[in-house]
């Protein structure tokens, strides 16, 4: 019954950009980010995913957004300006 239960976790979650849009709203607070930026950021290959032909629409693999959004925080951190004076 374990197995199970370890299967389950490492399933991927894929989402239309406008369903991650709905989920995660502080992706338009704090980075200003729209399900058109989300859908180019998939034809770019920035994130993973698959375009499902029957929806019509990108469907985007949560954890590779997740990977996405923390290189784009270190990188906001690097670029802090500390100790000018």
């Amino acid at each position: 019954m374990s197995a199970d239960v370890v299967n389950l976790t490492k399933r991927e979650t894929y989402l239309t950009p406008k369903e991650i849009i709905e989920t995660y709203p502080e992706l338009i607070v704090k980075f200003n980010w729209t399900a058109n930026d989300l859908g180019n950021f998939f034809k770019c290959r920035l994130i993973d995913g698959y375009y499902d032909r029957g929806k019509r629409n990108s469907m985007i693999q949560i954890s590779s957004l997740r990977k996405l959004v923390e290189f784009v925080n270190k990188n906001l951190d690097a670029k802090k300006i500390q100790n000018v004076l």
